[in-house]
């Protein structure tokens, strides 16, 4: 089990779209005391540190990453936490990071990228549309992000979203 910082904000789910007031584990800076922050807030950080090692974020990043279990539909999403001037301004559902647990799961539908084998599986999250594709031949085992429609009809696979400034922390 990891050791995080917690906020509790009002979101929607992206899943089942229900209000709610989420608990989101906060997967960046200093988390070794398990603090509670509140939108607002200073933000714990360890001086003289990189920020994957629980240190502040530059200056031109702005976003840490969270995870939340929805207390209405129980199922998972990722979430990313805005830091301004060291303080957690904003807390808002990560749609381009598939949540762990799958919706459905389709096999077959999407030839691997990487070794061109059918036996795959297609997962799909509602809320979402980036899905998760894994190759399950046993020389290969590629994982690859798949951008698709409102259908789940693959549109880009092998999807990398445009990220910049996103810090998970490695700090305990």
């Amino acid at each position: 089990m990891g050791i995080y910082n917690t906020a509790d904000v009002p979101l929607v789910c992206p899943r089942c779209h229900a209000e709610i007031e989420a608990e989101v584990y906060l997967h960046f800076g200093l988390c070794a005391n398990f603090q509670k922050v509140r939108l607002g807030e200073q933000y714990p950080f360890m001086r003289g540190r990189r920020p994957q090692n629980g240190g502040p974020l530059p200056a031109e990043q702005s976003w840490g990453l969270g995870y939340v279990v929805c207390p209405a539909c129980e199922k998972d999403f990722h979430c990313l936490a805005e830091i301004r001037d060291e303080k957690l301004t904003a807390v808002v559902p990560d749609l381009e990071n598939p949540p762990f647990m799958a919706d459905r799961e389709l096999p077959g539908v999407i030839d691997c990228p990487a070794c061109g084998s059918h036996k795959t599986r297609f997962q799909i999250f509602d809320g979402y549309q980036v899905g998760r594709l894994l190759c399950d031949e046993s020389t290969c085992h590629h994982i690859c992000l798949v951008r698709h429609d409102d259908a789940g009809l693959p549109l880009e696979v092998d999807y990398h979203p445009q990220r910049v400034g996103i810090i998970a922390s490695t700090n305990t």
